[in-house]
């Protein structure tokens, strides 16, 4: 397989689809509601957002290009996502934060481990989540900017304002 082939975080090209990226903004205030984008590895984009925290969500649903969602992998992988922190807190309690969430299959287990046993299916997904209360180092701003961008291929609305008020 030749370098241009392998997939960040040696997700094999056949189970790119089970993978995700989601971007969510949320203050600690009680009633608040929220603004998400998801982008997942067979191009399809979700937009979400709510106006209180018992409103029913607005979706708007589009397919990106999935080579888009694979240079967001790539710069993923590049920035070391997997080993930054689980949380970089703000200055006050009451801030609004940045919720930065990759899925991606569980990896194959050698042939000769048990954990080979379990179908597929069954074996639980690597997550990390990120919370960033203030997002200022460069690359989480970094990140936020290219999940929003990706976003936009398949919904230009994740770039504007009118629909997400706080993304």
């Amino acid at each position: 397989m030749a370098d241009d082939d392998v997939l960040p975080f040696g997700l094999p090209a056949d189970r790119l689809r089970e993978a995700s990226f989601a971007l969510r903004l949320q203050t600690s205030k009680i009633n608040a509601g929220y603004d998400e984008l998801l982008v997942a590895g067979d191009g399809a984009v979700v937009l979400s957002r709510t106006a209180s925290a018992r409103a029913e969500p607005e979706r708007l649903e589009g397919r990106a290009p999935v080579e888009a969602f694979v240079r967001l992998l790539d710069l993923l992988e590049g920035e070391r996502f997997l080993e930054w922190d689980a949380l970089y807190p703000g200055p006050h309690a009451d801030c609004a934060a940045y919720i930065l969430t990759l899925r991606l299959p569980a990896p194959d287990p050698a042939p000769d481990d048990p954990a080979a046993l379990v179908p597929r299916d069954e074996r639980p997904p690597v997550e990390k989540r990120v919370v960033a209360v203030m997002p200022t180092f460069e690359a989480c701003a970094l990140v936020i900017g290219a999940a929003r961008v990706v976003a936009a291929q398949g919904r230009r609305e994740a770039l504007r304002r009118r629909f997400f008020a706080r993304l």
